[in-house]
């Protein structure tokens, strides 16, 4: 019996060495590790990254570096990987010289991410094709740890950004987000109006698929001058526009830090020598007074035409200005709305100007009839280069395209606003005589 007992417990004995060996070898010489990409939009309008953000990062490098790979991608108008650690050395054979590595390995990479001559050096922040670029490096750390006979078991891609687009399929300028009053919107408006967004960016294939990738996002609003504040409202609408977007790409899990607050501004300066400027884009627009205001760079329209260019985005974002309109016409059913078309002054006949934005606000009278506002409260008409308080194309006889840009669009009025309506009329009125 008792050497039933002994043999028993030999057995139990020699289970455990062979465990605490299986434990020994997983820990020091990993088979399975993890893959981390950090996106940095570090540029003009946003804070620097404070102790708060580095805090929140260490945690992931630390849990990565011992036989993993890490990459870096910077986020502006030219994104790109600018460095990357394809894997750290495992040759620890204790607890000591283990963490001793870990902690060697974690300086390395938080010493890039804090220098701050790692900024970005293009003009604008294209995050989206950022994280597109995190999504392929990651496929390419999957190749390599498959030829060095490891397996990935997490995937991670750790966003350091405003989450302001200014450039590329994502621009928030095109989307009209500008233009959206999210304080103004119900919890199912708003959930209806990120999803339009998100489903508009997956039908024209423009979203990496992000299928078994954890997502951290840290600095979500975290904005600096010349970037106005943003209120809380307008923040709660951005981050839920990101979760659409996330949800669309199939990430694995979504952790939207809240906004910690950077230390000071990435300067701007115009001799290159500081951070590159970034468009600040005003995202509040009052719709107690919505004077609502249509620029061709969101509504495009076909070249010398009135058809839109894309009619499936034009119609998501005048959706959206119908509802507020439709708002709007409910608490003050007396008043209506003045649909005035504005172009650019160029080297074609003035009349045709005149007919061309007559014509496309028409266009964008009849849309917003599609979708629900009444077509007798508004009157649709154009005043071509001859629109009132616009800005010369020409200020010192050369052509300024930014000034032109400006200067085509298309302006909602409502007829409360007599100042407005006053000099759009006498315009009118005005040309109506030189024919």
């Amino acid at each position: 019996m008792l050497q039933k007992i002994a043999k028993i417990t030999i057995l139990f004995l020699l289970v455990l060495l062979a465990l605490n060996s299986c434990d020994y070898i997983n820990k020091y010489n990993p088979k399975k590790v993890n893959a981390l990409v950090f996106v940095l939009g570090r540029h003009a309008n946003a804070n620097a990254f404070s102790d708060i953000y580095y805090k929140e990062i260490e945690k992931h490098i630390k849990n990565t570096v011992y036989g993993g790979y890490i990459g870096i991608v910077i986020s502006d108008g030219n994104t790109r990987v600018v460095e990357r650690y394809d894997y750290f050395k495992t040759n620890a054979t204790n607890n000591r010289t283990f963490n001793e590595k870990v902690n060697e390995y974690s300086r390395v990479v938080s010493s890039y991410i804090m220098n701050e001559n790692i900024r970005a050096e293009n003009p604008e922040n294209d995050l989206l094709k950022a994280i597109t670029e995190a999504r392929r490096l990651l496929n390419v750390f999957q190749d390599i740890a498959k030829d060095e006979g490891k397996i990935i078991k997490n995937q991670q891609i750790v966003i350091m950004d405003t989450g302001i687009i200014t450039t590329g399929d994502m621009n928030f300028l095109k989307l009209g987000i500008d233009s959206v009053l999210f304080g103004t919107m119900s919890s199912e408006q708003l959930n209806k109006y990120t999803q339009e967004i998100a489903e508009l960016l997956e039908i024209n294939k423009l979203l990496p698929n992000l299928n078994g990738v954890d997502v951290v996002f840290i600095g979500l609003g975290d904005v600096a001058s010349p970037q106005e504040n943003l209120n809380n409202p307008v923040k709660n609408g951005i981050e839920n526009i990101w979760r659409a977007i996330f949800e669309k790409c199939n990430v694995s899990s979504i952790d939207i830090k809240d906004y910690p607050k950077g230390n000071r501004a990435n300067e701007y300066n115009s001799d290159n020598s500081g951070f590159p400027y970034v468009t600040p884009i005003k995202f509040e627009q009052s719709i107690i007074n919505p004077i609502i205001t249509i620029y061709t760079d969101q509504v495009s329209f076909i070249a010398n035409q009135a058809d839109f260019l894309n009619p499936e985005n034009a119609e998501i974002l005048l959706s959206r200005y119908a509802d507020y309109l439709n708002r709007y016409l409910r608490q003050k059913p007396d008043v209506n709305i003045y649909v005035v078309g504005s172009m650019a002054r160029a080297n074609i006949q003035r009349n045709y100007s005149t007919d061309l934005s007559t014509r496309r606000a028409i266009t964008v009278r009849d849309t917003l009839v599609k979708f629900g506002v009444p077509e007798g409260k508004m009157l649709a008409f154009g005043l071509g280069e001859f629109f009132p308080n616009r800005d010369d194309e020409f200020p010192n006889g050369l052509f300024i395209e930014e000034i032109a840009r400006n200067n085509r669009k298309v302006v909602l009025i409502p007829s409360d606003f007599t100042n407005e309506v006053r000099e759009v009329l006498t315009v009118r009125d005005q040309l109506a005589r030189r024919r």
